[in-house]
């Protein structure tokens, strides 16, 4: 997760001394598109957070086929990558274990990524997997459809299961934003931060500002990471003050095209 921190000091001199105000932002970006691509060739799809691997693999002719999920930029359940040079065409896996991974690297496999995670589960949302046993390339497919999984599953697919967890898309309405209660100046009465995340899972965004024991966080929800082919942007900004217990209440809200 890149972080940037910017201080500003602001000091004026009053009659009674000197006042100073530190205000310390951090703005950070929270998920990250996970690209799918098809090999006509080879029956293969591939998944990559990266763009260049995704522009690479468009000019070696593999189909794009938009974000096939969103999953966090990092969290504590990394997903690996190893590569079958001896398949027909050549094949990759995705998984969780990493003992899974080394464990094919050692009858052959390679890794992919230096043995770095490719990306990261996490999230309210379920991507599948499902296991052709007779293909030697393509075997394992990845979606968040279950339309396209069950499809798989009734054609002699196997293993129908969740492989790991994505980020819901986004799913605001117009009448769950307005729902939300914005509170007073303090955020007295407002809506709690974490019943939002329950509902409408990691924000694509949240820059925290804090002073002189006065905290805020806000967030951004909007459509930018998923394929939005009519162009429609989508965006709820959302803005919590700290409580003295911790919490953080709702004190500022808007949106765009809800």
């Amino acid at each position: 997760m890149k972080i940037n921190t910017i201080q500003v000091l602001i000091a004026s001199t009053l009659a009674l001394g000197t006042v100073a105000l530190t205000q310390d932002v951090k703005a950070a970006d929270q998920t990250t598109s996970i690209y799918r691509l098809y090999n006509k060739n080879t029956g293969e799809h591939f998944y990559t957070k990266s763009r260049t691997e995704q522009l690479n693999a468009i000019v070696a002719g593999w189909d794009d086929e938009g974000t096939g999920w969103v999953a966090p930029l990092s969290s504590n359940s990394p997903v690996y990558r190893v590569y079958n040079p001896n398949a027909n065409g050549g094949d990759h896996y995705y998984t969780k274990s990493k003992y899974e991974a080394q464990s094919l690297v050692n009858r052959g496999w390679k890794w992919d990524y230096n043995g770095q995670p490719v990306f990261y589960s996490g999230g309210n949302s379920s991507v599948y997997v499902a296991y052709n046993p007779n293909a030697q390339s393509g075997s394992h497919n990845y979606t968040m459809n279950s339309f396209e999984q069950n499809s798989l599953l009734n054609n002699g697919w196997k293993y129908g299961a969740t492989a790991w967890n994505a980020v819901t898309k986004f799913n605001w309405t117009l009448n769950q934003y307005k729902s939300l209660v914005v509170g007073d100046s303090n955020g007295n009465g407002g809506t709690n931060y974490n019943s939002v995340l329950s509902s409408h899972d990691i924000p694509t965004d949240i820059t925290s500002f804090s002073t002189d024991g006065y905290a805020t966080k806000t967030v951004i929800y909007d459509n930018t990471k998923w394929d939005y082919s009519d162009g429609n942007y989508k965006s709820v900004v959302l803005t919590f003050i700290k409580q003295a217990n911790g919490s953080y209440l709702l004190g500022y809200k808007n949106y765009i095209n809800l």
